[in-house]
């Protein structure tokens, strides 16, 4: 049996489980044997996680930009090492204001690339930021994918209530609360109108009544399928051009019609029709309404996100893929 080691971010689990934990079932039906090891700090656990590599057929780095004496060691004894990763992880998250250069993080990003043999990228934005400074043969775009068949499992309600939705952590909410002046215009056209929080801290949006359903990996998939319609915006600028959509296609995949803005991999699947697009607020304030008040249109753009997923974004698709690229020499 071959043995695959993931060393991860262990402040980005979502990271972990959709671009490399949802792949295990596969790797074991290619005899491949899965580790995840959380980067470590402590000296004792670095001897561990060195020991882990020089067992491994391959290595992936995923995410995390290690320090250069631990990449050197890791490099040492890697014998396939492989870089995966799904954000701009150089520049600082654009919550906290405009998206800066980290200088010791970009100097990480590019040392990385140059040492390992294969890198992963989830979108093409990331694809081109990677090519700067690796061998572009060396690259390759990995979407974020969702398995599709566990939302399929699950029975979609017969009635849902007048819910929009929002799916994330505490440190994305801010994105979500950029809606809160079309949410309020929209709560008083409807009153019934609510936005439900799948997450771990209720939003401020304002007058919109906001209920909170905290997030599990049990429940996440009957909580979207919950929902009228699924809210995904984004400002555009250096930090979200490299997101992945993967709130996006949660939704798709849930079934449900959903509204984003034009960025990152959002832009790709708005392209192909599957979700509405809007940027400012009176854009989003038409598509929410349109998405209340045209039954058929929604149903037709649910049907056409969850059909995009099954063919560009499925887990079952993808599955071979990341296997080829990982494990080729």
């Amino acid at each position: 049996m071959k043995r695959l080691l993931a060393i991860t971010d262990p402040g980005c689990t979502a990271s972990t489980r959709y671009r490399v934990a949802q792949f295990e079932k596969y790797l074991l039906e290619q005899d491949v044997q899965l580790e995840i090891i959380p980067c470590p700090r402590e000296k004792k656990s670095v001897a561990r996680l060195l020991q882990a590599v020089k067992q491994a057929d391959v290595v992936v780095i995923q995410r995390i930009l290690p320090r250069t004496a631990l990449l050197k060691k890791i490099r040492q004894g890697a014998a396939r090492l492989v870089f995966d990763y799904d954000d701009v992880v150089f520049r600082n998250d654009s919550n906290g204001g405009k998206p800066h250069l980290k200088l010791g993080r970009w100097w990480r990003f590019r040392h990385l690339l140059r040492t390992c043999d294969a890198v992963t990228a989830g979108n093409d934005h990331l694809g081109v930021l990677a090519a700067r400074h690796a061998d572009a043969r060396r690259i390759f775009t990995v979407p974020t994918v969702v398995d599709l068949a566990r939302y399929e499992r699950e029975p979609t309600p017969a009635e849902t209530p007048a819910a929009l939705g929002w799916i994330g952590s505490r440190w994305t909410l801010p994105y979500l609360e950029q809606l809160r002046l079309p949410l309020e215009k929209l709560s008083r056209i409807h009153p019934e109108l609510f936005v439900r929080a799948i997450a771990d801290q209720k939003p401020d949006l304002g007058k919109m009544h906001v209920t909170l359903s905290p997030w599990s990996e049990a429940n996440e998939v009957r909580d979207l399928k919950s929902l009228r319609g699924g809210l995904a915006p984004l400002p555009d600028d250096a930090w979200t051009r490299g997101k992945c959509g993967l709130r996006l296609l949660q939704y798709l995949a849930a079934g449900i019609p959903a509204i984003a803005s034009p960025v990152g991999t959002q832009a790709e699947i708005i392209r192909h029709g599957a979700a509405l697009a809007a940027s400012s607020d009176d854009e989003w304030l038409r598509a929410l309404e349109k998405i209340l008040a045209e039954k058929n249109f929604a149903a037709e753009l649910a049907a056409k996100g969850k059909e995009l997923v099954r063919e560009r974004f499925n887990l079952t698709t993808w599955s071979s893929r990341i296997f080829e690229v990982w494990f080729s020499k």
